[in-house]
């Protein structure tokens, strides 16, 4: 029985129990209790990762060349300080954190570093002493602690067949220089770690070697394998390996991954990380920097690299398909003070009682509430600033298709048919308009790059048999009114017996966030089946909305959010209102480069 199953019995949740980010199934606790799993550092900095390091109860501290990190477990940052340039690797003792750091140069003959030993306060990563380690006279870039000493590594001049050890006392005082009969290393040694009997040195350079000695320093195995920035034995016979990757334009990024010792290998990943191939889905474009739904926003998402951009679709009073989110304007738009005489009974304004000529007169804005006209999401793009329009799905189309030419993209639509059944009752049949607008531009089977969605059922159950539609079909799964009558939740739908309903016109499901994890975020979530049942019936899953500004309880960012779904459920592709930072999270996950 593999560790989430014994957890899940021992507790007696029902469904599947997962670990947040990238949880390995073959997590076990450390000696000190804790579970150490691969993870993600929280943020980026300007500088690469130089090493990590635990305290074996619950908290990763990571040096970032120019600053001091600490984390949880799950990477989520619990101290951030700046630190002088050039932290190196670093060690936990006694409830302080010691970091190799050079203020001179690397690599050079004696006379040109500056090596000390900044040490910090574990708890609040204060500063509390330097200690000079002039001894290390090529640089000190690592540290280790064993048995009430610490033992220095650091850089190497080209030329130099050896590497060296410099051991100290728990005062500091210098006590012996160890030689290591390992051959030139470009760089010499970045890392350190006394861990399964045997000392471990991660070289810096290229190629990448892993060293291993005996308690005397004699060399006992080389191995191409990367840990010079980071390694730290756990205690339980596993190792925490750091790992730098750089992001274009947002600097650099951390992660650990846990290692196992291996014979031939040195060390090998516990579980590698594999690859996701879900799909971004900008939700109504790129709609947390951008009033929604409209070009400019569809255009933002289409540069940040979004896979589909979506179209929310109701008609005019002239039965031409436009892209709005619902029925009525007056959230979105000033309709209420150029047209105030549409005002229906219910006080609202509806899209369907004006034509497109006088839909194109409205100023399109950020989502807000029309009794206060306070913004739904306050930080967004101000209510009101700038000049913005409602674009006929026939635009939106053209200007995609115009971006994939000149950009060589290939994204693709996602439109959704609002209130199907609402429009008929107006006298529309917004479903064969719409499919009728979509054929016209080359959307039309499974192999054309679009889904529709619905979440009408009897509507995708008639488009699919009725209006013969040949592409891929989505059936959402919620509350949904949209000026329908009265607003439907669709449990039966998450049933096993409703998913198989579905599989039976349908490509895929798109349920909320909250239909496929709950709890609140922390070592233990708990994650429904819907995943599982859609998959064995082979259904896509695209659930809706991952929002950094509208987060579940299960989760404390949006990018843990997105591992959450994309690593730990294993979903097809999300909807996001921040395609860039979805993207970002997928990207780094796939990521397998190094720090050159």
């Amino acid at each position: 029985m593999n560790l989430r199953k014994k957890i899940q019995t021992a507790l007696g949740i029902c469904g599947v129990i997962c670990y947040i980010a990238s949880v390995c199934a073959s997590a076990a606790p450390s000696a000190g209790g804790m579970v150490f799993r691969d993870a993600y550092c929280e943020g980026f900095y300007e500088k690469h990762l130089q090493g990590i390091c635990t305290d074996n109860e619950g908290v990763i501290f990571w040096s970032w060349t120019t600053a001091m990190v600490k984390t949880d477990l799950h990477g989520r940052l619990l101290k951030r300080v700046p630190a002088a340039d050039h932290h190196g690797d670093l060690c936990c003792h006694e409830g302080k954190v010691f970091v190799a750091v050079n203020l001179g140069k690397f690599n050079q003959p004696a006379g040109s570093a500056d090596s000390w030993i900044f040490v910090y306060d574990a708890d609040n990563l204060s500063e509390i002493a330097r200690h000079p380690v002039q001894e290390v006279v090529h640089g000190a870039g690592g540290i280790a602690y064993r048995d009430g000493r610490f033992f220095v590594v650091g850089g190497l001049p080209e030329g130099i067949e050896e590497n060296y050890v410099y051991e100290y006392d728990s005062a500091f005082r210098f006590q012996k220089r160890h030689v290591l009969a390992s051959g030139y290393t470009t760089k010499g040694i970045q890392t350190a770690a006394w861990a399964n009997n045997a000392w471990w040195f991660g070289c810096y350079g290229r190629p990448r070697l892993l060293l291993r000695a005996d308690d005397s320093f004699r060399l006992t195995g080389k191995w191409e394998f990367d840990a010079s920035l980071g390694i730290d034995g756990l205690g339980d016979g596993r190792f925490l390996i750091g790992q730098n990757i750089r992001l274009k334009g947002d600097g650099h990024k951390g992660r650990v991954l846990i290692a196992k010792a291996h014979d031939k290998k040195g060390l090998s990943f516990a579980t590698p990380p594999t690859a996701t191939s879900a799909v971004v889905i900008a939700h109504r474009g790129a709609s947390g920097y951008l009033p929604e739904h409209t070009l400019e926003a569809k255009a933002l998402a289409h540069a940040m690299g979004a896979d589909f951009l979506e179209q929310d679709v109701v008609l005019s009073n002239d039965g031409v398909p436009v892209v709005l989110h619902d029925v009525h304007l007056d959230s979105v738009t000033d309709v209420a003070r150029r047209f105030p005489d549409r005002k229906r009974a219910d006080g609202r304004f509806y899209a369907i009682d004006l034509t497109v000529a006088e839909l194109k007169q409205l100023k399109v804005s950020e989502r807000f509430a029309p009794k206060t006209g306070q913004a739904v999401y306050p930080k967004r793009f101000p209510v009101g600033q700038s000049s913005f329009q409602i674009p006929t799905l026939e635009e939106e189309l053209q200007f995609i298709q115009g971006l994939n030419r000149t950009t060589g993209g290939k994204v693709g639509v996602y439109p959704e048919i609002k209130a199907p059944a609402w429009h008929r009752k107006e006298g529309h049949d917004i479903s064969k308009i719409v499919l009728d607008v979509l054929a016209r531009y080359g959307y039309k089977t499974r192999k054309d790059n679009f889904w529709l969605q619905c979440f009408d059922v009897a509507e995708v159950k008639r488009i699919r048999s009725e209006l013969g539609f040949q592409g891929k079909l989505v059936q959402l799964l919620g509350r949904y009114s949209s000026g329908d009558t009265a607003a439907v939740d669709n449990d039966f739908l998450r049933t096993r017996q409703g998913l198989e309903e579905i599989a039976k016109v349908a490509d895929g499901i798109g349920p909320s966030v909250s239909h496929v994890v709950t709890g609140k975020s922390g070592d233990l979530f708990q994650v429904t089946d819907l995943v599982k049942n859609a998959h064995a019936l082979k259904l896509a899953v695209h659930p809706y909305t991952v929002r950094a500004d509208d987060l579940p309880k299960c989760a404390t960012s949006l990018e843990e959010l997105c591992c959450i779904l994309l690593f730990d459920l294993g979903v097809d592709g999300l909807f996001t209102d921040f395609p860039d930072r979805c993207i970002a999270v997928r990207n780094l996950w796939n990521q397998t480069g190094r720090e050159p």
